[in-house]
């Protein structure tokens, strides 16, 4: 599983455990489907920078995209 899957798969499950939310709640907020949260939920499937902004600010959070030098 490639690292960025591996990191929005957990940030998903901990923020919906700790808010105890069903899928079907981010999907109300996001318009995306049940099976494209899911997907993203066992790192099935890559995302938009749009798409994850939008499921990071919908569940609170902030996006913060980093990038550094080799």
């Amino acid at each position: 599983m490639k690292k960025h899957r591996k990191i929005l798969k957990t940030f998903l499950k901990e923020v919906r455990t700790e808010h105890q939310l069903l899928q079907k709640d981010i999907c109300e907020f996001t318009t995306f489907s049940q099976g494209y949260i899911s997907r993203l939920e066992n790192g099935k499937t890559d995302c938009s920078i749009r798409a994850l902004n939008r499921i990071v600010e919908g569940l609170g959070h902030k996006l913060v995209i980093k990038i550094k030098r080799k």
